[in-house]
């Protein structure tokens, strides 16, 4: 697995390098929040699963999965 396409499935979730929070999914539920962001971590997952060295994807967890928690917080932030 190329490191290009860790960096190009980081992409959307990266404002200035950083995670940032996802304006789209602000007014959402928790659980919707959480449901998407798994959905769309687990379908990349389970596409490059085949590949010999998916251990590349954990950048990608730690982006996304930060940029979850930062949605999380501004959609507490604004109830």
């Amino acid at each position: 697995m190329p490191a290009s396409v860790v960096k190009a499935k980081s992409a959307p979730y990266l404002s200035r390098g950083k995670p940032a929070c996802r304006n789209p999914l602000v007014n959402e539920t928790d659980y919707v929040i959480v449901g998407k962001y798994g959905i769309e971590y687990r379908g990349i997952v389970q596409y490059y699963l085949l590949a010999s060295d998916v251990q590349r994807l954990h950048r990608l967890r730690w982006v996304m999965e930060t940029s979850m928690l930062k949605t999380l917080a501004e959609s507490t932030a604004r109830r």
